[in-house]
């Protein structure tokens, strides 16, 4: 039987209302305490659900990586550069990205900085008037929002052909297909007025599949299909 150390047990309730209703809880005699974030396999998840801590906490360890990078390589070479990068910082920037997507314009900029810093570093260009998107482009690497929605299409085409275990919602239905507009590959967008609802995985990620065309819809294979929606 598994036993849970109470000191070690916390209670997160997610909500958005300004005064919650605060119950106590109790394990093996001992009141749990309430806190506004906890990890759950390795992501931050805060109680008002946005997720400006978890970025927080993966953009200061990314920096920290590529400060570890700077101070240890102290060759001019692009390539060695290019692979640390894509080898020990982007990966804490992409861990999970598909639950936490950011939405928001603060988010976003936040961890596409840390991309253009390794830009410059890469290619040892730090003059204020380099442009950062000119480098960008010359290493050919895309912009980190551009990879999540990619990643995000990638796990719903693997959900939409039960390739994962992970179960559609219910609140998605398929179109019908019956008019022209229409296409049975596509899902009925429920309405919301929430943005976190609305800036969800399934909710955010259907918009965007069903804007792909019909023959991308049908293609089965997951690495085929990351051919075609990578920008």
């Amino acid at each position: 039987m598994t036993e849970y150390h109470p000191d070690k047990c916390e209670i997160l309730s997610i909500t958005r209302k300004k005064q919650p209703r605060v119950y106590p809880y109790q394990l093996h005699g001992h009141h749990l305490k309430h806190c506004d974030s906890a990890k759950y396999s390795g992501v931050n998840i805060s109680k008002d659900m946005r997720w400006t801590k978890h970025i927080d906490t993966f953009t200061a360890k990314a920096n920290s990586k590529l400060g570890f990078i700077k101070r240890n390589i102290n060759i001019n070479n692009r390539t060695v550069k290019d692979q640390a990068y894509k080898s020990l910082v982007r990966p804490i920037l992409e861990y999970s990205q598909s639950v936490w997507d950011p939405y928001t314009a603060t988010d976003i900029q936040q961890l596409e900085s840390v991309q253009r810093r390794a830009a410059r570093f890469t290619m040892s260009r730090y003059r204020r008037t380099s442009s950062v998107w000119a480098m960008l482009e010359e290493l050919n690497w895309e912009p980190l929002a551009s990879r999540r929605r990619t990643a995000r299409l990638v796990l719903f085409h693997k959900i939409h052909y039960g390739l994962v275990a992970i179960n559609m919602p219910l609140e998605l239905k398929h179109n019908s297909g019956l008019t022209r507009t229409e296409n049975s590959l596509t899902y009925h967008i429920p309405a919301l007025s929430v943005d976190y609802q609305k800036n969800s995985f399934f909710h955010l990620t259907v918009r965007d599949w069903n804007c792909l065309p019909d023959d991308t819809l049908r293609t089965v294979f997951p690495e085929q299909f990351r051919g075609y929606v990578s920008p």
